[in-house]
């Protein structure tokens, strides 16, 4: 074959590759899921602890905070308020990491759970907006692993906007003085909420940015506090008494017995 020919037949190749139709966005590759053994007749809840690692969220300069931080102080405590004998409990993450929030998604997806519980906080620039709010979405997206855009009407909606009101009765309850800012259903694409195929509910639990709620976001009686209350709201999504684990009464010393010896009459 001759050069001139030879390089017509690439020019050819070359217009035709440029002009053939474009592949679709490559698929998303993921960590394999977490594998986990079945789990008979317990509703399973997963805890997760938003931002983490160099993500730290919202911060606050002045008192040292960090949304990372605070989050995950608050489900370590809701954890610890689970009774796991009748609620079976996964955490996205356990410590100061970055879990990708596909990740967190197609994990979750493979505990196909009654319940996907996401803990933030918030912010605004006006150090006054203060309170707690409660995110559910609107509709979902069908497809987490590629780049697709079709979206539906998420049919957890009904569920969510119920347990959303569970959660904003007992914060109300127990934090009056912090502002309940109305449920919001969400149209835009916060991750957890807009790709799940369960229940999922985001809280955000005060604004860092304002001095007051982040005394309760730091405080330990007042994340305990919190705690209870999303704790008591998660048994009442899943129809069960909460476990109370009794105080011990504090034991009084009884004074030691004191023997007087006899006095000697004289």
């Amino acid at each position: 074959m001759t050069y001139p020919i030879r390089f017509l037949c690439f020019g050819i190749i070359f217009l035709l590759a440029c002009n053939s139709p474009k592949k679709p966005e490559a698929i998303i590759v993921l960590p394999p899921p977490i594998e986990v053994a079945p789990i008979k007749g317990k509703p399973v809840l997963i805890l997760d602890a938003g931002h983490g690692g160099p993500d730290p969220g919202a911060l606050n300069d002045s008192l040292n905070l960090s949304e990372k931080s605070v989050t995950r102080k608050l489900v370590d405590a809701i954890y610890k308020k689970i009774d796991t004998s009748k609620i079976s409990v996964i955490l996205t993450r356990t410590k100061d990491e970055n879990v990708d929030r596909h990740v967190r998604v197609a994990n979750a997806e493979k505990y196909n759970p009654d319940l996907f519980l996401s803990i933030h906080n918030n912010f605004d620039k006006d150090t006054l907006v203060n309170g707690f709010e409660i995110n559910i979405s609107d509709s979902i997206i069908t497809n987490i692993y590629a780049f697709d855009t079709v979206r539906i009407s998420n049919p957890f909606k009904d569920s969510c906007i119920k347990y959303a009101s569970i959660f904003e009765k007992n914060l109300a309850s127990n934090f009056p003085k912090m502002l309940p800012r109305s449920k919001k259903l969400r149209k835009d694409n916060i991750w957890v909420l807009c790709f799940p195929k369960y229940p999922s509910i985001l809280v955000e639990f005060g604004f860092i940015s304002n001095r007051n709620d982040a005394f309760y976001l730091t405080d330990k009686n007042e994340i305990d506090k919190f705690a209870t209350a999303t704790a008591n709201s998660i048994y009442k999504i899943f129809g069960l008494e909460p476990t109370v684990t009794p105080k011990k009464a504090p034991q009084l010393k009884q004074p030691k017995p004191t023997t007087k010896k006899p006095s000697k009459k004289k």
